[in-house]
């Protein structure tokens, strides 16, 4: 008896339209035979035409879902991956569907995998761990008329929790990323209006939102895991839950290579963004294999973020002559009672001065950010202190970005705040909060500041003993609202104008203003 061939409805509620996960389960399953359509419902507040919003409290439209529901109809399974900040869309996106259709949906990624009991209250099922090879077994079985139960990964709602695979070892047999368009619907800058995801469309999302630039970027991920465990990041539980095997894996070089030639065949690609962990985890010898193959058959300028242990000048050297033009480095903290906190010993302030020593010899070249965690319940003032007085001191130019510490579930940190009464409400505490949303503090007002690269004289002065005591205090938090409020303003109207400039794609998409 011949079946039917499944289809299979995916639903994306990221800050931007890669959504790497996403697309390439969508390839896996294309490849099968399987139809797949792909709904990208962007985070919006992220645009340069939108406000930021501080917390992830908003919602989407009736007319967004009731397009949604349709988009669905006649599918047979529909699947919605989420982190722990999407959660409630997840949760409004599966209540209306299931509402309006007869379909069982499925729940994957970080979050079903670390919290998958709460998330079995609203998915029909999740899936645990990486979803390519179980969501295939699903489509199978779907096709066939088979029961589902006994899938590995996939854990059913009322079933017992299921065996876990073994992870992915050989990335490289996995298809190249779903970077097609077809039958991909993209919410637009609007928050209303939901429409095909066009070639002008694309490029506009990969010019502004979580990129924003002057540049059409391609993002691209060339391993997964990461090689360390620090104890605010999900990593750490992966760790465990698959615990004996290797979780930090690598794609060749020739496999990530294929699907650069396949990007810039097909878009205006001005730049690369890589956006592993630490892409700098790499030898010398393999970034130096890397940068000479890949100058040669590309050229372009790319980005990639790395962690200051890693840093070296031979590698430095190799990837600067390649095109990198833009590294993110990972410092968190320079307070050595922190950095035991977070277990990242192999990132002391030396480590920090020497990546910054290699990395300022090519500021003509490259720009570099350093980020930071700040808002730490179990930091002092005075490791506070410790890390800014620490930043201010390194060679210029360089860039901050500030993310408040969230205790996401999966984490370490997370089981510590709990059981210290640090997290008392998880949906405004975690779920809700936005990462870059930052308390109201002097200290937080000085690094805006550090940012902004203001005289060594001056910020040694505010970062001064008695203007910390006078100014780090409750009663000052109402100015530094109102000074949050004026950036907030000035960094909305800057990425208006810079949009309106033409930087981005002009006004490509109907609607947007």
């Amino acid at each position: 008896m011949k079946h039917k061939r499944p289809s299979f409805f995916l639903v994306s509620p990221y800050a931007d339209i890669t959504a790497p996960g996403v697309r390439i389960l969508s390839a896996v399953l294309r490849q099968a035979g399987y139809r797949v359509r792909s709904v990208f419902l962007q985070d919006i507040t992220l645009l340069p035409e939108r406000k930021f919003h501080p917390d992830f409290t908003w919602q989407y439209s009736q007319q967004v879902l009731d397009k949604v529901a349709e988009l669905a109809n006649g599918f047979d399974v529909a699947g919605i991956s989420l982190m722990t900040n999407y959660f409630n869309h997840a949760v409004q996106v599966t209540d209306f569907l299931h509402k309006q259709l007869d379909i069982p949906i499925i729940w994957g990624g970080v979050h079903p995998t670390v919290r998958p009991d709460e998330c079995l209250e609203f998915a029909d099922m999740i899936c645990v761990g990486e979803g390519e090879e179980a969501m295939l077994e699903v489509m199978e079985r779907i096709g066939n008329d088979q029961n589902l139960s006994g899938i590995r990964n996939l854990w059913i709602k009322g079933e017992d929790r299921p065996e876990l695979r073994p992870l992915i070892s050989d990335l490289d047999s996995l298809p190249l990323s779903d970077f097609n368009l077809d039958d991909q619907y993209v919410l637009l800058p609007d928050g209303e209006t939901i429409q095909p995801l066009d070639m002008d469309t694309f490029v506009y999302y990969a010019s502004s939102g979580v990129m924003w630039n002057d540049k059409m970027s391609y993002q691209v991920i060339t391993s997964r895991g990461c090689p360390y465990g620090c104890t605010f990041c999900i990593n750490s539980y992966l760790r465990g839950l698959y615990k004996g095997q290797k979780t930090y894996r690598r794609r060749s070089f020739d496999n990530v290579f294929q699907e650069l030639q396949f990007a810039v065949d097909r878009f205006p690609v001005n730049e690369i963004l890589f956006s592993d962990d630490s892409f700098f985890a790499s030898s010398e010898d393999d970034l130096e294999a890397f940068a000479k193959e890949y100058k040669k058959r590309f050229g372009l300028g790319f980005r990639c973020m790395a962690t200051p242990n890693a840093i070296t000048e031979r590698k430095v050297n190799a990837l600067v002559d390649a095109g990198l033009c833009y590294v993110e480095v990972g410092i968190q903290s320079c307070a050595p009672e922190t950095l035991a906190l977070y277990k990242r010993k192999w990132g002391d302030v030396e480590h920090v001065k020497n990546a910054a020593k290699i990395l300022t010899k090519y500021s003509d070249q490259l720009d570099v950010l350093y980020d930071i965690i700040i808002d730490n319940p179990w930091e002092s003032v005075e490791h506070n202190l410790q890390t800014l007085r620490a930043i201010v001191e390194l060679p210029r130019p360089y860039l901050l970005q500030m993310f408040s510490l969230t205790l996401f579930p999966g984490t370490e940190l997370y089981d510590r705040g709990v059981v210290e009464g640090i997290i008392n409400d998880v949906q405004s505490d975690v779920y809700q909060k936005h990462y870059q949303n930052r308390e109201l503090t002097y200290l937080n007002v000085v690094l805006s500041f550090i940012h902004r690269q203001f005289p060594r004289w001056m910020l040694r002065f505010m970062l001064s003993n008695i203007m910390v005591s006078v100014f780090q205090r409750d009663y000052m938090k109402p100015i530094y609202r109102t000074i949050y409020e004026f950036a907030r303003l000035l960094r909305t109207l800057k990425r208006r104008a810079f949009s309106r400039s033409g930087a981005v794609s002009e006004n490509p998409i109907g609607k947007v203003a």
